[in-house]
């Protein structure tokens, strides 16, 4: 709920202020992180959301942290402040609900999210288009170093070969994500028999 309110008032201060309503609208994919939180939250024992939660949310959270698109403005503006909280609240949660072995990583999840990012894509990309929104970062890299590698390597111009670069980087990422989710099941587990042990 917190996340949902936090959003709700990001539109109400950027309505206020005369910020870009279109720009400020929740479509990127940490907007969606939100929703789906909230479903999580109402409804755990949903096993969508949980795939979801750990193969495209939190890793988009992350990045975000440590390759944030913000470094435009000012540190103490509200946008950037706003996004640092919500990507670290998305982390924190997802993290938790891991954790807390709530949320189970499956190799089946990991291609259930990237259904799912194609579905996002083929919905948000005609509205990046028509608009010249940049959503999802679907039609520039906005700054942020991972983004700009890939659109430095598709030919530095954007576009359908951008987005083909993308398609290739985010199941590689995925799939890197899986590993790490591995070795921690593994390592907890080794944990877990050890102390049992001791």
């Amino acid at each position: 709920l917190f996340l949902i309110l936090f959003e709700i008032a990001k539109q109400c201060i950027g309505a206020l202020t005369g910020a870009p309503s279109a720009q400020l609208l929740p479509l990127q994919i940490c907007s969606f992180a939100e929703y789906a939180i909230l479903i999580d939250a109402f409804w755990p024992h949903t096993r969508f959301t949980k795939q979801l939660l750990a193969f495209a949310f939190l890793p988009s959270a992350i990045i975000a942290l440590l390759l944030p698109t913000v470094t435009a403005f000012p540190p103490l503006n509200f946008y950037a402040i706003h996004l640092f909280i919500l990507h670290a609240t998305i982390a924190s949660y997802i993290i938790a609900r891991y954790s807390a072995g709530e949320i189970k990583p499956r190799y089946s999840g990991l291609w259930l999210t990237l259904l799912v990012i194609a579905f996002l894509v083929a919905l948000i990309y005609p509205v990046d288009r028509a608009f010249d929104a940049n959503f999802m970062f679907l039609l520039r890299h906005s700054d942020n170093p991972a983004l700009k590698l890939i659109w430095n390597l598709t030919g530095d111009t954007g576009g359908i070969t951008y987005i083909l670069g993308l398609g290739v980087a985010v199941p590689i990422a995925l799939h890197l994500m899986y590993a790490i989710y591995m070795i921690l099941n593994r390592t907890l587990g080794k944990n877990a028999r050890s102390n049992s042990l001791s």
